[in-house]
């Protein structure tokens, strides 16, 4: 099998400016945080700017809280799981995560 993870982010990247979603956005943010290291630097960019070309959605916010709580920036990522606690209709998914 040929692991070609940066061919796959260009892909993933080339859908996103093609028909972004959520689905590709989600994926190009896997595709980094499982084969990418070295670009894992960029994930809050990628995320940021999908929320603002997508709007607020749940997945977005959750995984931009992940990446800021990873990265120390507990403000944020508190503000983030926020967001994504009340559109996921306050079930309580991330209640765990929220101080």
């Amino acid at each position: 099998l040929m692991r070609d993870y940066e061919g796959a982010a260009r892909a993933w990247t080339r859908a996103l400016s093609l028909s972004c979603s959520v689905t590709t956005v989600i994926r190009l943010v896997d595709v980094i945080e499982e084969h990418l290291p070295e670009q894992y630097d960029h994930v809050d960019d990628v995320l940021e700017l999908a929320i603002q070309s997508l709007g607020q959605d749940e997945q977005l916010n959750g995984r931009l809280a992940k990446w800021y709580f990873e990265n120390g920036f507990y403000d944020k990522a508190q503000a983030h799981y926020e967001v994504a606690e009340t559109l996921s209709g306050g079930a309580g998914k991330y209640a765990d995560r929220i101080a």
